[in-house]
C-alpha cells in the first residue's frame, strides 16, 4: 500500500491536474458541496525540531496559551473537502449519506485534518497551539485503542522526554489543565487520570468523527456488519471525509495512520466485493471512490469500478476511470500500470 506520504504528494498532483483541466472530472462529488469550493492545499507538518514552541514556566503558566495560530495555519471550513481521486469522467453522482453525524458544533475532528468546533458552532481549532493538538490527538488515540488510554510514564515520554521529573510534572500538569479549559468550549469532554493511566471520554453531545469510526471497525472485526444498511451508511459517511490527519507526519502518529487506513481499506474491500457481485453500480463507485483517497493505486478498487460501469452499459466511462488510474498509478508507481482494460471488464 502506498505510504501516507506519496499519498499527499499525489494529491498535491492531482489538485493542480485538475485546476488546470478544461473539464472537470470529479467522481461521485457530494452534490451539497458548490462547485468551487471543492479544493484546498495539504502539506505535510514535521515534528518540531526547535524550541519555538514555548514551554510553561516555572510558576505553570503557559507563555503562549490562546496565542491565534498564523492565518496560513488556521482551519478551513469544515465542508471545503478534496473530493476523491479524479478517475471517472462524467459518472453519475452518488449521494454520500450525511445524516448520521453532526460535525458543525461540539465537536473534534481527526479525518482528514483536525478541527474543532465549540458547543456555539465557533471554529476554535487556532485555539490549539501545536502542543496541545498533538496532546489532545494522542489522548484520543491511545485511548480509541485501549481501554485504559496511555500511562502516565509513556506519555510524559512522548512529550518531555529527558526533562528532569519536577519538570516533566509540572509542564504535564499544566497542559492537562490548559487542554481541559479549552475542551469546556466543545462540551463534556473529559480527560480521566486513573491508575497511572490518562484517557479521554467522549459524552453523548460531542461528536469525535475518529472516535466513531474506530468503534465502527472494532465492531465490524468482532461481529461483521449483520447485514444492515445502516452500518453501511454510517461507515461510507466517515471514512468518506478522508484518511487520518493528511498534514500532520509524527512517528507515533502514523503508525495510527497507517492501521486506520489498513483497517479502512480491509472493510471497503469486503463491501466492494460483495456490490460487485451484484453489480450494484452505485454503491461499487461510491466505496472505489473512498478507496483511492486511503490508496490511489488499488488494482482492486479499480478492476471493480470498470466491471461493473461496464456491465451496466458505461463502457466509455469504464476506459476514461481506467485511462485515468494509468496516469496517477505513473505518477506514483514510476512505472507503467501493466493489466489491460479488456481483462478488468471480462473478470
Amino acid at each position: 500500500m502506498t505510504t501516507f506520504s506519496g499519498v499527499i504528494a499525489w494529491k498535491v498532483t492531482m489538485i493542480e491536474k485538475n485546476r488546470k483541466a478544461e473539464v472537470p472530472t470529479e467522481i461521485s462529488v457530494n452534490e451539497n458541496l458548490s462547485k468551487e469550493g471543492n479544493y484546498r492545499e495539504y502539506k505535510l507538518i514535521p515534528e518540531e525540531k526547535s524550541n519555538a514552541e514555548e514551554e510553561p514556566d516555572d510558576k505553570g503558566e503557559s507563555a503562549n496559551n490562546d496565542v491565534p495560530l498564523p492565518a496560513k495555519e488556521q482551519s478551513k471550513p469544515l465542508n471545503s473537502r478534496v473530493p476523491a481521486a479524479s478517475y471517472v469522467p462524467d459518472a453519475i453522482k452518488i449521494n454520500i449519506p450525511t445524516h448520521h453525524y453532526v460535525f458543525s458544533h461540539s465537536s473534534i475532528c481527526l479525518l482528514d485534518r483536525f478541527c474543532v468546533y465549540s458547543s456555539e458552532g465557533e471554529d476554535i481549532t487556532a485555539r490549539f497551539q501545536p502542543r496541545l493538538r498533538k496532546i489532545l490527538i494522542a489522548l484520543i488515540m491511545f485511548s480509541a485503542e485501549h481501554k485504559k488510554g496511555i500511562s502516565i510514564k509513556d506519555f510524559t515520554e512522548l512529550f518531555w522526554k529527558n526533562m528532569d521529573k519536577a519538570r516533566e510534572s509540572n509542564n504535564r500538569n499544566v497542559n492537562i489543565s490548559n487542554l481541559r479549559k479549552l475542551l469546556k468550549l466543545v462540551g463534556d469532554v473529559q480527560i480521566i487520570n486513573k491508575d497511572g493511566f490518562l484517557s479521554i471520554n467522549f459524552g453523548s453531545d460531542v461528536n469525535c468523527d475518529y472516535h466513531h469510526g474506530t468503534k465502527l471497525l472494532h465492531s465490524y472485526e468482532a461481529c461483521g456488519d449483520n447485514g444492515e444498511g445502516e452500518f453501511m451508511e454510517r461507515i461510507t459517511e466517515l471514512l468518506y471525509r478522508g484518511p487520518l490527519l493528511t498534514e500532520m507526519s509524527i512517528d507515533w502518529l502514523d503508525s495510527f495512520k497507517d492501521n486506520f487506513s489498513r483497517r479502512s481499506l480491509d472493510l471497503l474491500h469486503r463491501m466492494l466485493q460483495s456490490s460487485k457481485d451484484h453489480a450494484e453500480e452505485h454503491v461499487v463507485v461510491r466505496l472505489t471512490d473512498i478507496i483511492f483517497m486511503h490508496d490511489p493505486t488499488s488494482e482492486k478498487a479499480l478492476a471493480a469500478c470498470c466491471y461493473v460501469l461496464n456491465k451496466n452499459g458505461k463502457m466509455n466511462i469504464a476506459m476514461n476511470a481506467y485511462k485515468r488510474f494509468c496516469e496517477v498509478y505513473l505518477d506514483i508507481m514510476g512505472e507503467p500500470y501493466g493489466v489491460p482494460f479488456a481483462e478488468l471488464i471480462d473478470n
